[in-house]
């Protein structure tokens, strides 16, 4: 068995290494964009069930207006 080491086995082992390490390093910056539309969208979705929660809040109260002038109208 030949105990050398080929020009063409450090070259292709030197390659898949690179590639491993920009492989990886494309991967964080997908993780790293993708971690920033979830924060965003978190925020985005609280504002969204605060408003949301405001409003059903106002509408109730509009209901008991409604509900009481209907009432008084009954009354008469």
């Amino acid at each position: 068995m030949d105990k050398k080491l080929s020009v063409g086995h450090i070259v292709t082992t030197l390659v898949v290494a690179v590639s491993v390490v920009v492989y990886a390093i494309r991967q964080e910056g997908r993780i790293d964009n993708a971690e920033q539309k979830i924060a965003f969208n978190k925020e985005r979705i609280e504002k969204l069930d605060q408003d949301f929660r405001r409003d059903v809040e106002e509408i109730k109260g509009l209901l008991v207006r409604i509900e009481g002038k209907i009432d008084g109208k009954a009354d008469k």
